[in-house]
């Protein structure tokens, strides 16, 4: 097995991407909105999680298996936010631009 070179990168790399990845869950998680993220988008995100994940765990990298497995898990939880809330979204939008609802 090829030993990797400058993994410390890798490390850092994973964590700024794990912490910027996880203010955008957060903030779908506060308003349960995902309705801008396309189901497309969704599966092709989710699909390159699941190569990467298998990658990195076939090479033994967990500095890189640990974040794409998280990575992995928060995008499930846009996917079932998208699917759980997209009604209640759906109507709220309507109740606002009816002026009914305030923004």
């Amino acid at each position: 097995m090829t030993k990797y070179k400058h993994r410390e990168l890798a490390i850092l790399a994973s964590i700024i991407g794990f912490f910027s990845f996880m203010i955008f869950i957060y903030g779908i998680h506060i308003t349960k909105n995902a309705t801008r993220m396309p189901y497309l988008w969704l599966f092709f995100i989710i699909t390159a999680q699941l190569l990467s994940l298998t990658f990195s765990i076939l090479n033994n990298m967990p500095e890189a298996y640990i974040p794409a497995s998280l990575v992995t898990i928060g995008l499930l939880y846009v996917l079932y936010i998208k699917i759980q809330y997209s009604e209640d979204v759906t109507i709220e939008e309507e109740l606002i631009k009816k002026k009914i609802l305030h923004d």
